[in-house]
């Protein structure tokens, strides 16, 4: 079984020796998520070991910072592609600044199916300041997970986001994701929200997810499938 340990974690907090907490508070939230802990003492060293949870805030020595830097580097990475079928260019310019607005913007934009891209890719060089590419091709060629794995591919994140052009993204949509997963400390294998058709899934999960498991008409028939996979695979947090 996964697990963390806290013995040279720089946020462990001891007396005489033996670990009495977490400087960063992850001990009494992963306790309030129903994670198991228990201490190990080694030759006068006393610390918790967590089972089946990664905590993503643990630091050795030689990794030394405070609290509010290591939570700022442990900030969920997004990628998010938006599917562009038939909508008119202002569609996907109201996508395109849902998500310039958020407080945490995603690590890669991707723009795909687009059958004139000069405009939309203008537009992405004067109004949107994160990282993005364009994938112009037909979405009549490719299922809808082919494109997925293009466009996701190399994209360095946890969460991938799928919408289609002309739906919005929620202000606060990522940084709520993140509270959820760092602050709260949730399983967050998925998100769905339904009134703007938008999925999230963990990176990982969708990698392991059969082919042609992501309905190209349905996020409702995706959503079940990642269910069945989440039961059957047992997934970590």
């Amino acid at each position: 079984m996964f697990q963390t340990t806290c013995e040279k974690c720089i946020f462990s907090e001891k007396e005489n020796g033996n670990q009495i907490g977490c400087e960063a508070g992850r001990l009494e939230k992963f306790a309030e998520q129903g994670a198991t802990s228990y201490q190990v003492n080694e030759k006068g060293n006393g610390y918790y070991i967590i089972s089946g949870r990664h905590c993503n805030m643990c630091r050795q020595s030689s990794w030394a910072t405070d609290v509010k830097t290591a939570r700022k580097e442990a900030t969920i990475k997004f990628a998010v592609t938006v599917f562009c079928k038939g909508q008119n260019k202002q569609q996907i310019f109201d996508t395109i600044d849902s998500i310039e607005t958020q407080d945490t913007k995603p690590t890669w934009l991707n723009i795909v199916n687009i059958s004139d891209s000069l405009e939309i890719v203008e537009y992405l060089s004067k109004h949107y300041s994160g990282k993005w590419k364009v994938l112009k091709r037909p979405y009549q060629t490719l299922v809808k997970q082919e494109i997925l794995d293009k466009s996701f591919k190399g994209c360095k994140c946890q969460y991938y986001v799928m919408l289609d052009a002309g739906r919005r993204i929620p202000r606060g949509f990522f940084s709520d994701i993140d509270v959820r997963v760092n602050d709260d400390l949730e399983k967050v294998f998925y998100d769905y929200n339904d009134s703007q058709d938008i999925l999230t899934t963990q990176y990982v999960l969708y990698w392991m997810l059969p082919k042609n498991i992501i309905s190209p008409y349905s996020y409702e028939t995706t959503i079940n499938n990642i269910k069945e996979v989440i039961e059957e695979l047992k997934c970590p947090a």
